[in-house]
């Protein structure tokens, strides 16, 4: 009976999510295959081209690192793959770029390319035109859409149903594991970044509003009715008075040094600051599920 109520609430999480999806314009050019991508050819080894970092965490999280033939830069900074030695290791080695360009990808001569919808759509046009097969990976905010697009990119390099079926039952396993180290009673939670200036935060359908809810908190910004990403003034932030505010790794007085009005926050003023590196907090890619354990983790030990 036990049993059966826990697959019963794990089903209804998974359920909330699904509900929760914001659906935006996601096409990288007018024959983007979107989530019916199929590879035009089966091959046997392949020569991948990861434009964006979390092409590099799926491959990476799949145990397939070693079909890259090129990275981009901000790897260092925000790959989840990077921080693993032994990934890392093999990651050293490839060629780095820091601009998507389509000459500079040709020259790579891949196979394919992992793309983001935020990355140029007309370079990716331009690439498929060229014969080079594009993937373009939507945004991840909730389990469906980080479910859909494993699978997609198991297509991608080659898998077939069943391996596809074997990514998504780790997958799972993944998010058991998460939900047993969320906090059993809820606490508000605030996502907060500064940029330029301007505050911002993540409500409803955003990768941080899920983040936060997967480590079993409640995110401020979603209970505020904000949907994605979102300006947010220091006086809604201060009407609100979240119990705690997110911030990402080297923040640490940044944005309420520069909008002093925050540190009349209480949660500020007493130190109720959550750190996600910028690895975790950007991670739209199976690796999301460590940033929950992680966040989970550090509100259990200062509670």
């Amino acid at each position: 009976m036990a049993f059966d109520r826990r697959n019963r609430a794990l089903r209804s999480f998974m359920l909330q999510g699904a509900a929760g999806l914001v659906l935006l314009p996601i096409s990288c050019g007018p024959k983007d295959p979107g989530n019916d991508f199929q590879p035009r050819r089966v091959r046997t080894t392949q020569k991948i081209v990861a434009s964006s970092v979390n092409g590099v965490d799926f491959l990476a999280w799949l145990g397939r690192s070693d079909l890259l033939a090129a990275i981009p830069a901000q790897v260092l900074r925000y790959g989840c793959a990077w921080r693993d030695p032994s990934l890392r290791r093999g990651l050293e080695e490839l060629p780095r770029f820091r601009s998507f360009r389509v000459e500079e990808v040709l020259a790579l001569e891949p196979d394919l390319v992992l793309a983001d919808s935020s990355q140029s759509p007309e370079v990716c046009e331009e690439l498929r035109r060229r014969g080079i097969e594009v993937l373009v990976l939507a945004p991840v905010r909730d389990y469906p859409s980080l479910e859909r697009e494993l699978g997609r990119v198991v297509i991608g390099i080659g898998g077939g149903r069943a391996d596809v079926r074997a990514a998504r039952r780790r997958l799972r396993d993944s998010f058991k594991a998460a939900r047993k180290s969320a906090l059993r009673k809820p606490i508000s939670v605030l996502p907060l970044s500064g940029f330029g200036t301007a505050l911002w935060t993540a409500g409803n359908g955003s990768l941080a509003d899920w983040m936060i809810r997967l480590a079993g908190a409640e995110n401020a910004a979603r209970a505020l009715g904000i949907e994605g990403h979102a300006r947010i003034s220091a006086e809604a932030i201060l009407r609100t008075d979240p119990e705690w505010v997110l911030v990402e790794e080297g923040e640490r007085g940044g944005v309420w040094n520069r909008f002093p009005a925050l540190k009349s926050l209480p949660a500020i003023r007493e130190g109720r600051i959550l750190r996600l590196s910028p690895r975790l907090r950007n991670a739209a890619s199976p690796y999301v599920f460590e940033a929950a354990v992680e966040l989970a983790k550090q509100l259990g030990e200062e509670r």
